[in-house]
């Protein structure tokens, strides 16, 4: 846009600027409605201001499209306003600085002629200029805006995973029942990840808690596969290597019916039917023996005459 002629042509729109804007704002309804409607002080103020960027850019030797318009590209797009009006003006504005040349009836054809061929091609190099800084804008924008609708959704995705994991931490509790003793009932479907955190949690549990004896409470388990019966039979493994015991109970009968049909060998596995059960064999394993109390007649008590 440096080329022989625009200079001369911003000079000229410089001079004849008041001209040019009247026939500017007689044609304005060509722009789209808002344009039109907009009142005459207001459109004068945004046509000083546009045409103050593009007659520098015309005396520029360096001319870069976002050193001039960026700016206003960026407040059509901030207002929401369609942006085919910048384009639109630059048309309205090329026809009403060519009808100004053409006007100059003093000046000699081959000035004239000059004036209208800067201004056809200036016009026309300013045109393809504000479309590639328009697409490029809009790529910018729409790769900021995927930028932001990416990082909410890795911070949505972190936040439930982080409650995932909380969840998977509260659905696998261990609790001590006794000294020495754990238990963990467990609720619901065992998937591997799931069946990972039971494992995790009892082996922890028992250095934490010195423990001899883990409880697996399954009677809340619905369903118990290859997969679950396999899971549990490698926790049994891992609490031995601990040198702790593990006992299985809740098992139903048809989980138990279930464990049979698939293959399942529980030999070598302590089994129980019910969690208390469970605990006199784990007591019995201590070292402890289960009594009723009894009311006994204190030794020396007296007692009434029949």
């Amino acid at each position: 846009m440096s080329q022989k002629g625009l200079a001369e042509l911003a000079e000229f729109m410089t001079t004849h600027l008041d001209a040019i804007f009247e026939s500017y704002y007689e044609h304005r309804d060509a722009v789209n409605a808002s344009h039109a409607a907009r009142d005459r002080a207001d459109l004068r103020r945004g046509f000083d201001e546009f045409m103050t960027d593009l007659i520098a850019a015309f005396k520029s030797e360096n001319y870069l499209p976002e050193d001039y318009f960026r700016d206003m590209i960026e407040t059509y797009l901030d207002l929401g306003k369609p942006l085919d009006g910048i384009q639109a003006s630059v048309l309205v504005l090329q026809d009403s600085t060519l009808a100004c040349i053409k006007q100059q009836h003093d000046e000699p054809v081959d000035q004239l002629l000059l004036k209208l061929e800067a201004a056809y091609r200036g016009f026309g190099h300013l045109r393809n200029d504000i479309d590639v800084l328009i697409q490029k804008i809009q790529y910018e924008t729409f790769a900021a805006e995927r930028h932001a609708i990416e990082t909410q959704l890795t911070e949505q995705i972190k936040y439930i995973e982080e409650q995932q994991a909380l969840m998977l931490e509260l659905s696998t509790p261990v609790i001590q029942i006794w000294e020495g003793v754990l238990t963990l009932p467990l609720i619901g479907t065992i998937d591997s990840r799931r069946a990972d955190q039971v494992m995790e949690n009892i082996l922890q549990s028992i250095v934490d808690h010195k423990a001899q004896i883990v409880i697996l409470d399954i009677t809340g388990v619905p369903l118990v596969d290859t997969e679950v019966a396999n899971h549990m039979i490698k926790t049994v493994e891992a609490v031995r290597l601990l040198g702790a015991e593990c006992i299985i109970v809740g098992i139903s009968p048809q989980i138990a019916q279930t464990i049979v049909q698939i293959g399942i060998d529980l030999t070598g596995v302590i089994t129980r039917s019910t969690l208390q059960r469970g605990l006199l064999e784990a007591f019995e394993h201590l070292g402890f023996k289960v009594v009723d109390v009894e009311t006994t007649t204190v030794e020396g008590t007296n007692t009434p005459e029949s």
